[in-house]
């Protein structure tokens, strides 16, 4: 199991949803993320979950990497995934 202070992550923000994904950054465990869309199975398969970022403008663009560090169910049928998150950038 992960290494991590359980109490310092927004609980009742959670429990507000049902059924969703949702993200939380182990390094600002406070702030969480629902994923719109996100199917609970593919998410159990993959080990980073990549969100774009930027518009189509510009010759710089960036990504944020979500790396998968444990995954955990809670009552109200959320799929609780806390990562690390990257920010990357890259030129087009």
């Amino acid at each position: 199991m992960l290494d991590f202070d359980y109490s310092r992550v927004d609980w009742d923000a959670i429990k507000k949803h049902e059924g969703s994904v949702i993200l939380v950054n182990i390094n600002g465990p406070r702030n969480t993320y629902v994923l719109k869309d996100a199917s609970k199975e593919e998410m159990l398969k993959v080990t980073t979950y990549v969100k774009h970022e930027s518009n189509n403008f510009g010759s710089n663009g960036f990504v944020t990497l979500y790396i998968i560090q444990s995954r955990l169910l809670d009552d109200q049928d959320n799929l609780i995934l806390l990562v690390k998150s990257k920010l990357v950038n890259y030129e087009r």
